[in-house]
């Protein structure tokens, strides 16, 4: 049996070989030392006007190729390969498994794989016969490859088999199988061997199957698995994975904001003097200046307001205060935050910065302790039983201001 299209190196149907070179033994096997593998030696015309050319296929076109002869040896298995290295190492881009070939004349289809490196190849035919010696065949034809196209299916004799498909990149296909030439590995007689590693493209025409006897190993250069030196022009990475990477959401921390303190009152008039208070306790408030910190920001680390002292009934007792607003250490480049007893801010006041002012109730005669701003620079005032007391009213000298009343208590 040989092949006939596309038509093989130094074959009588091949148009470029010379009348004196033609091969008349070309139906003969291989030799069993595999002296001659591949292609029976004869890809050393490929280069020259006698292995040129004579077969175009397309990525992803669906063709196929003909075997011809009489001595069929009950069929067997067959491969379809392409070579990109000149016939070095294949690649598989069908296998057929049993009844190929057939008596007289067979048409066996086969699709180039879409993802086939576009340019000049060796298409190869092997075969494993069923019936007689353990033997090999192969026939080589020099072919191009180009990209994209289909063409009409020569569909003349129609295969009964079992097809099953699934995409592999080409460069993951299998080398062709080797076998019955000395490398260490043989096919059981009337049998139809299983590849090993047939591919993705696979056509079973046959229940009469064995696998291979001894273990396979590579000849003249051949490895076991193939891998085309050609890149392929439409699909050369279709097999990489994508990398996704997540990213991680960064969490904003809004900025924390100071509570407004709850036990603090917020004045809403000048307070006078309550006629129900029973001693003639003085209203007396602390001008005493907290010490600015380094920082020009004063940030309250908890609550701000400085709970009044006791002060006693006696006119003559005046308790100053003795908490303080505590000055955060954290440098900060903002305007001044202190907070203002004063309903309206300043441009740089945080809006909610809490009033460090507040009165105690009429019934007991409490000292007003108020938190002077850092440029103040009034002087702390002490009491006496005819001794002016300071108050402080707000929203009258505008925003960040204090209004200074004085007025000279009354004694009973």
């Amino acid at each position: 049996m040989e092949m006939q299209y596309p038509a093989p190196f130094l074959s009588k149907f091949n148009p470029n070989t010379l009348p004196s070179n033609i091969d008349w033994s070309m139906t003969n096997p291989l030799h069993a030392d595999g002296s001659d593998y591949p292609c029976k030696g004869y890809n050393h015309v490929l280069g020259t006007p006698e292995g040129a050319v004579t077969a175009t296929f397309a990525q992803g076109g669906a063709y196929n190729f003909t075997i011809v002869g009489t001595a069929f040896h009950g069929g067997g298995s067959c491969q379809a390969s392409l070579s990109y290295d000149g016939g070095r190492t294949f690649t598989v881009i069908q296998s057929i498994i049993g009844n190929c070939p057939v008596f007289g004349s067979g048409n066996f289809d086969f699709t180039v794989p879409s993802d086939a490196p576009a340019g000049n190849a060796v298409f190869a035919w092997t075969w494993f016969n069923n019936i007689g010696n353990r033997e090999m065949y192969q026939n080589c034809a020099a072919v191009t490859i180009t990209g994209g196209g289909h063409r009409k299916r020569r569909l003349d004799i129609v295969q009964p088999a079992k097809l099953a498909k699934r995409f592999t990149p080409f460069s993951a296909r299998p080398a062709n199988f080797i076998a019955n030439v000395g490398n260490g590995c043989s096919t059981e007689p009337n049998k139809d061997v299983m590849f090993p590693d047939p591919g993705p493209d696979v056509l079973l025409n046959s229940n009469n199957v064995a696998d291979v006897v001894g273990v396979c190993k590579p000849i003249g250069g051949a490895p076991t698995s193939s891998s085309p030196s050609a890149t392929p022009t439409s699909s050369a990475t279709s097999s990489a994975e994508p990398t996704t990477t997540t990213a991680e959401p960064t969490t904003t921390h809004e900025p924390t904001t100071t509570p407004e303190p709850t036990t603090t009152q917020q004045p809403s008039t000048t307070p006078e003097p309550s006629s129900s208070t029973s001693s003639s306790s003085e209203l007396h408030s602390s001008s005493t200046e907290a010490p600015p910190s380094s920082s020009s920001s004063v940030a309250p680390t908890s609550s701000s307001q400085a709970e009044p002292s006791s002060v006693s009934t006696s006119s003559t007792t005046h308790t100053e205060p003795t908490s303080t607003s505590a000055p955060s250490e954290a440098p900060s480049t903002t305007p001044s935050t202190t907070p203002s007893p004063t309903s309206t801010s300043d441009s740089s006041t945080s809006p909610s910065a809490p009033t460090h002012s507040g009165f105690s109730s009429a019934s007991s005669s409490s000292s007003i302790h108020a938190t002077a701003s850092p440029t103040s620079t009034a002087p702390a005032t002490t009491s006496s039983p005819c001794a002016e007391a300071t108050i402080l009213r707000r929203g009258v000298a505008g925003p960040g201001k204090f209004l200074v009343r004085r007025r000279r208590a009354v004694s009973d």
